[in-house]
């Protein structure tokens, strides 16, 4: 049986003993393995060197990396990430994200100081018109190590529903910390508002 190289094939554990035959099938499907998993075959691991969403543990299975989702969640005052873990940077993706009641108000963002142990205040990522949605990607850079600033970078901007059309202009901008620590996770708001429409999508990806 010879295997396409998209096709992600599972072994027996008995196929792992000690002593057991080594097979020409076995050999095919190690090399079409490495193949598959570079093609991102469902049933593979995940490239943790690729942005991927955060709770993935193999292509194909379900999980998309939604934070917030409207058509589930509903209408929420805040929105926080999961902790980040060592080892990770991370990026959040705005879908059409919007305040309750079309609202004037950009997406908010704070991030939770370890060693403080408390919020930074916030941030106005993109401050919006009424009836407007956010889109956008915001990637945090080196949360997990502990230093004297961090910095974001972020693409996010405001679409007038009325028109469709929008700019995303690029930018930086970094926390001070008096301690040098790290960043455990993310929280989400809007001024004034509530969350209304959209989704946010976190992503991760192995930190050089």
């Amino acid at each position: 049986m010879a295997f396409a190289p998209t096709d992600w094939g599972d072994f027996d554990p008995e196929e792992y003993e000690v002593g057991a035959p080594a097979t020409a099938l076995h050999f095919e499907r190690w090399f079409r393995n490495v193949v598959a998993a570079m093609q991102g075959a469902d049933g593979a691991p995940v490239n943790a060197y690729a942005w991927h969403p955060y709770d993935m543990n193999t292509i194909g299975d379900g999980a998309d990396g939604a934070i917030y989702d409207f058509a589930t969640d509903g209408v929420q005052s805040t929105v926080t990430s999961p902790d980040f873990e060592d080892g990770f940077e991370y990026r959040f993706i705005f879908d059409g994200q919007g305040a309750a009641g079309d609202v004037s108000g950009g997406v908010r963002l704070s991030l939770y100081r370890e060693t403080s142990a408390g919020y930074s205040g916030p941030v106005e990522l993109a401050p919006s018109a009424l009836s407007s949605r956010n889109f956008g990607i915001l990637e945090m850079q080196s949360m997990r190590r502990a230093l004297q600033s961090h910095v974001v970078v972020s693409t996010v901007s405001s679409v007038a529903l009325t028109t469709g059309q929008g700019s995303a202009t690029a930018g930086a901008f970094y926390y001070t910390h008096t301690t040098a620590q790290k960043i455990l996770r993310a929280r989400f708001d809007f001024l004034s508002a509530d969350f209304g429409s959209g989704r946010i999508i976190m992503q991760r990806r192995l930190a050089l």
